[in-house]
């Protein structure tokens, strides 16, 4: 996902441009729809009782990385239009 443009429409409204690609609507569509995007983790020390242990999840490498540049696009695109 890419930034191209803005415009002001008015006070407190503004059209974005966006670029979108393929990949980028493929993990939307992930992240929504299943469970690829997660990685079980096990932790030891979240253990219950001797034969439960609590799973934690956590996005995969691939995942973690798309979302952090998706919310950088947005982070610039917030500050900059921040009043």
């Amino acid at each position: 996902m890419k930034y191209i443009k803005s415009k002001k429409i008015s006070k407190k409204k503004y059209e974005l441009t966006l670029e979108v690609s393929d990949y980028d609507l493929e993990m939307i569509e992930d992240m929504a729809t299943t469970y690829k995007p997660f990685q079980e983790y096990h932790n030891k020390k979240n253990k219950l009782d001797i034969d439960f242990e609590l799973p934690l999840y956590y996005f995969t490498d691939k995942y973690q990385k798309w979302l952090n540049k998706t919310w950088r696009t947005f982070w610039k695109l917030w500050h900059k239009h921040d009043e």
